[in-house]
């Protein structure tokens, strides 16, 4: 008999990733530098411009309105250039807006200046996924990205808003443009001798293998995200004071960081059924916890659960959609997946909270979920059986 490719050892989940895999990781991460960072922009944009919040949210909006954008039209932009090309502009681009947005004087100016920045934001990002999916091991090559991503939202944010203190505004956009220069250089490793891709079509940018792993994305991101939106109000309902929610955020969010780094770990030695009714069951759990308001330790330990739950899955929905459409077309546009759930978990849940209340934010957030995960269920390749 005729043994297998040995799987690298789990405590060695970096194995078999090519400088090219790290590399389009680290381009993905350069590229949503800013999005991951977004409070400390909304601070500086406040303290440049003189601007309340709701002018400060229209430039974010204007800055993510672009992301959305670019990454819809990217299937159809590799259609007629090629990745190296794409990438190389869009990082261009999105370090032009970072610059010129220091010297922008005019409000209706900062918002075309930023919404042009996302373009290339979204353009560098959605092109690093399909090279992601393409990887030699694409669940833990986005296992590293969600890893990164939250680093960088813990370190960053921290570290920007020191520099903002001692140096001005400005220095935001300096270092987000300084820091995404590397990436002009890890271009052509990330796409060196990268795994063939079928060109796409202009008629069906995104092949309908990939439509089903979107969808099921786009369904468990909306369905955790009505909940994770609402926990601060989910702790006060239950009696936690100040400093219950601050241990409560605090926690969930550490749960978060660890989620991806445990799915590095085993991404590619578990099955897809397995982990996703597990996940299933587990999104029960938190549910439940969150609503019951069984006390302090119940309510953390149930957001904690819905936090890592929420950072697991997700690179193994990542790799069932690059399995299941290895030409990494559909990966291209799963940030845009990402972000319309980002857009209507905080709209659906704020109405189901108002105007029903907490059982049903907690009810429609699990009932998402589930529907996700048995979409992804139903395209989940069978076992297969050995032979008598």
């Amino acid at each position: 008999m005729v043994s297998g490719p040995a799987r690298p050892h789990p405590l060695r989940f970096w194995a078999g990733l090519a400088s090219r895999d790290w590399a389009a990781v680290a381009v993905a991460l350069i590229a949503v530098t800013l999005p991951d960072v977004m409070p400390v922009m909304v601070a500086a944009l406040q303290r440049q411009f003189g601007i309340g919040p709701e002018a400060a949210g229209a430039v974010v909006s204007a800055n993510m309105g672009g992301i959305l954008l670019a990454t819809a039209f990217a299937p159809l932009l590799l259609a007629r250039a090629g990745e190296r090309t794409l990438l190389h502009v869009g990082l261009a681009v999105m370090v032009a807006g970072n610059i010129a947005t220091i010297f922008v004087v005019d409000y209706p100016v900062l918002i075309g200046v930023r919404a042009v920045s996302g373009l290339g934001e979204g353009l560098a990002c959605a092109v690093a996924y399909g090279l992601m999916a393409r990887s030699a091991r694409p669940g833990v090559s986005v296992s590293l990205y969600a890893a990164g991503q939250n680093v960088i939202a813990a370190g960053g944010m921290a570290l920007l808003t020191l520099m903002m203190a001692a140096h001005g505004p400005a220095i935001f956009y300096i270092a987000v443009s300084v820091v995404a220069l590397p990436a002009l250089l890890l271009v052509p490793i990330a796409t060196r001798d990268a795994p063939p891709r079928a060109v796409a079509s202009v008629r069906r940018p995104v092949p309908a293998a990939g439509i089903a792993p979107l969808v099921a994305i786009f369904l468990v991101f909306t369905g955790m995200g009505l909940s994770w939106t609402f926990l601060e109000r989910i702790g006060s309902a239950h009696g936690l004071a100040a400093a219950g929610i601050a241990t409560l955020l605090s926690l969930a969010a550490s749960a978060g960081m660890i989620g991806p780094l445990l799915a590095a770990l085993v991404a590619d030695g578990l099955r897809f059924r397995p982990v996703l009714l597990a996940v299933a069951g587990a999104m029960v759990l938190a549910a439940t916890g969150l609503g019951i308001g069984g006390g302090a330790v119940v309510t953390i330990g149930a957001a904690c659960l819905l936090r890592f739950t929420w950072a697991f899955v997700y690179p193994f929905l990542f790799r069932l959609m690059a399995e299941r459409e290895p030409s990494g077309r559909a990966a291209t546009v799963t940030p845009l997946a990402t972000a319309a759930a980002s857009t209507v978990a905080p709209l659906l849940g704020g109405a189901l909270l108002e105007r029903i209340g907490l059982g049903a934010l907690l009810g429609g957030s699990a009932a998402l979920v589930l529907a996700g995960l048995l979409l992804a269920l139903w395209i989940a390749p069978q076992p297969r059986k050995s032979a008598p």
